[in-house]
């Protein structure tokens, strides 16, 4: 029986939402059925504002925080136990309140800032250039894991791997970077 497992995703635009949540949820729905996905919006200056309407036609999404609701949102959340934090894109800092009020791990993909660093658990990226980037910005190498990009079928998040991973919860459910074919 897989467990169920809360994500919060966040996102800011169209290219993000089409490359990036869509194939995760689809991977993370098929690796934890029973889970619940809250798919969040973050301000930006290239969104169309069609993107809500696009991820509530996504399978698998069960929530979408429009942009303008996330304060509000953010006051009506708890710690959770299991699941984790899941940035895509938007600024970091939002992951990391949405970090510090759940409680859970919180991975980005791509992109870390030094200052918000204590928060995130891993840093997701997808070529040896990505790598070089965050160690220039003070990221420590055990934190950054190198896969393809998830545009490229990369799945992220599995329940077994060769990785070092983290817990998601006491039933020792791991996130870790899984090949496709797994």
């Amino acid at each position: 029986m897989t467990p169920v497992l809360n994500f919060y995703i966040t996102a800011n635009s169209p290219g993000e939402i089409a490359g990036f949540v869509k194939p995760v949820i689809t991977r993370l729905k098929r690796k934890f059925p029973d889970s619940t996905i809250t798919a969040i919006l973050l301000p930006c200056v290239f969104s169309t504002g069609t993107e809500a309407d696009v991820l509530e036609s996504l399978p698998g999404i069960d929530r979408v925080i429009p942009s303008g609701e996330f304060g509000s949102f953010r006051k009506s959340l708890r710690p959770e136990k299991k699941g984790a934090v899941l940035h895509f894109g938007g600024d970091l800092f939002y992951a990391s309140l949405l970090s510090r009020k759940l409680k859970l791990p919180t991975f980005a993909y791509i992109w870390a800032r030094k200052s918000l660093d204590k928060y995130f658990t891993a840093y997701f990226v997808k070529n040896e250039k990505d790598v070089e980037r965050l160690l220039g910005q003070g990221i420590d190498r055990e934190k950054i894991i190198n896969g393809k990009s998830i545009k490229e079928d990369d799945v992220i998040i599995g329940l077994a791997s060769d990785r070092k991973s983290t817990r998601l919860n006491s039933s020792h459910t791991d996130i870790s970077r899984m090949p496709s074919s797994a």
